[in-house]
């Protein structure tokens, strides 16, 4: 049906296109991003029944404590040590009171993990970024949930303020994906982070229960570890002065 010079001439020119392929993947340059910025932002409610329930002897006994761990104002005053892993989740504690103290107490917290990289730490040589992920080790603090309590992975768009951190939604099932170590596209946000560094605001972990529960007594934290950004790249032509 096709000569032999036909067959051949189109063997050649998939032999090309095959070096041209593989040469355009070689220029590709991966690097890993570690956080600049990283914290906490956790929110609390508490009430307890400890100076009315009509007891003297119970005045000034122990509270429960803990439901949120990690408070801290605006970054990045008070933002916490790059290297030490973000922590989402939320704990709940309550005790209904025992005789002779038979005085209520409650306390409930959940926590959102931010996180922003500095793109400059990728070079100065990019012509284009081809490709970027955000990825972790997910490890299970406290609870007993099969699922990572991290739900919900946000960019952020706007300048942080606590609580009030303007964010779009990215992914919503982190917790069926991230147990054995999320691994998620983020090559839009950083491709435009990169040509506009003014819109970078980084990245936020919701917990799968973003919310205080009224007298309930569950918790689920998970850690996550080794969070990095892996940027596929391709590198500028350098070229001699004068050509």
């Amino acid at each position: 049906m096709y000569d032999r010079a036909f067959v051949k001439m189109m063997a050649l020119l998939l032999l090309v296109m095959a070096l041209m392929v593989g040469g355009c993947a070689k220029d590709l340059i991966t690097v890993k991003v570690s956080p600049d910025i990283l914290a906490q932002d956790c929110t609390r409610d508490e009430d307890r029944n400890l100076w009315t329930c009509g007891t003297p002897s119970c005045i000034g006994l122990p509270t429960l404590g803990g439901g949120c761990n990690s408070s801290i104002g605006n970054l990045p005053e008070k933002s916490t040590n790059p290297s030490d892993p973000l922590v989402v989740g939320w704990q709940d504690r309550y005790d209904s009171g025992t005789k002779p103290c038979p005085c209520w107490e409650w306390v409930s917290g959940f926590q959102r993990g931010f996180v922003r990289f500095n793109l400059i730490n990728v070079g100065l040589s990019v012509e284009s970024i081809e490709f970027a992920a955000l990825s972790w080790k997910t490890k299970k603090i406290e609870g007993d949930s099969s699922k990572a309590c991290a739900k919900a992975l946000y960019e952020v768009t706007g300048p942080w303020k606590k609580g009030k951190t303007p964010v779009k939604l990215l992914f919503n099932d982190l917790d069926t994906k991230a147990k054995n170590g999320g691994y998620f596209g983020v090559t839009k946000q950083v491709k435009r982070w990169w040509e506009h560094p003014n819109e970078n605001y980084g990245l936020m972990f919701w917990p799968a229960r973003a919310k205080t529960v009224d007298k309930s007594n569950s918790s689920c934290e998970d850690s996550l570890k080794d969070l990095h950004l892996t940027i596929k790249y391709r590198k500028k032509d350098e070229k001699w002065p004068g050509t």
